[in-house]
């Protein structure tokens, strides 16, 4: 198992879901999402039925869930004040620090996997920049957004599901380099 604690915010509100998280993380160190099923999940965290979905709608949400606790002390930080390069960096770090979770999530076919999770928050966060700078993007450009997002993460994958080998900091200047001029000029 990998050494790295999940960096977690704990407080009261999240006791149950950090426990359901925990657990999940445990299991997809061996063991794809997909090879585990809720029943299992929810006997390891040692909650009830009822408990469990009160607050997920099934595993592939706690993973969503899990990523997502990890977004708002990496990449989200960037508004916050921190630099496009280091809070991709950080995000990055996490999936190394954390890279048998991230390879067996993204091995995920079901609909609701994180993949699909990753590729919506990244254009939200592209969105929102944009807004910020009260940028309206036209059809051609909202392609382009939406392609250059699903070429980034097809990369993030598929490095995650390398094993991290390659050194991040070209893949991540890569990434910087293809996007389209009219985010380009707010992530410098």
């Amino acid at each position: 198992m990998e050494n790295n604690p999940l960096p977690l915010v704990h407080n009261r509100a999240n006791g149950l879901k950090n426990a359901v998280a925990q657990t999940l993380y445990q299991l997809m160190q061996t063991q794809s999402i997909d090879d585990i099923s809720t029943r299992d999940l929810i006997a390891q965290a040692g909650i009830g039925v009822t408990s469990f979905y009160r607050h997920f709608r099934d595993k592939y949400d706690v993973v969503n869930w899990l990523h997502g606790q990890l977004l708002d002390q990496t990449l989200f930080r960037l508004f916050e004040g921190v630099d496009y390069d280091t809070a991709t960096r950080s995000t990055w770090g996490v999936f190394e620090a954390h890279a048998r979770f991230y390879r067996n999530a993204f091995s995920s076919r079901d609909v609701n996997n994180l993949r699909g999770y990753v590729y919506q928050e990244t254009m939200r966060t592209y969105e929102t920049i944009l807004q910020q700078h009260d940028i309206l993007l036209d059809y051609q450009q909202r392609v382009a957004l939406e392609l250059y997002v699903s070429g980034s993460v097809e990369l993030t994958v598929r490095w995650v599901q390398e094993g991290c080998r390659q050194e991040a900091a070209p893949l991540l200047m890569a990434i910087k380099m293809a996007a389209p001029d009219f985010i380009r000029r707010y992530i410098e």
